[in-house]
Formats: structure tokens, C-alpha cells, sequence
């Protein structure tokens, strides 16, 4: 159980890590491309936190 654990919260530091990278990136592509990475990203990282 607790490697299970460790393991959630190694990936949620991860996505955090990603989702802070794409918010402070300037962006390259259309403004509703880099504004769909991003609403993704943050549902991934929000799901890795539950």
C-alpha cells in the first residue's frame, strides 16, 4: 500500500512540475492551443491529487 502511495505522489509532483512549465511558457502556438494544453494539464494534475 504504501508503494502505491509513494508512487501517486511522485506523479502528482510530476504533473504539478509540467503543469507550472506550460503556465510560465510562452506560447508558440495559437492562443486556444496553448489554452487547450494547459486545461488539459490541469485536469491531469487535478486527477493525480485525488
Amino acid at each position: 500500500m504504501t508503494a502505491l502511495l509513494d508512487k501517486r505522489c511522485a506523479r502528482s509532483e510530476r504533473t504539478g512540475r509540467v503543469l507550472t512549465l506550460l503556465r510560465a511558457h510562452e506560447p508558440a502556438r495559437t492562443d486556444d492551443e496553448d489554452a487547450w494544453a494547459v486545461q488539459h494539464a490541469t485536469a491531469v494534475d487535478q486527477m493525480a491529487r485525488m
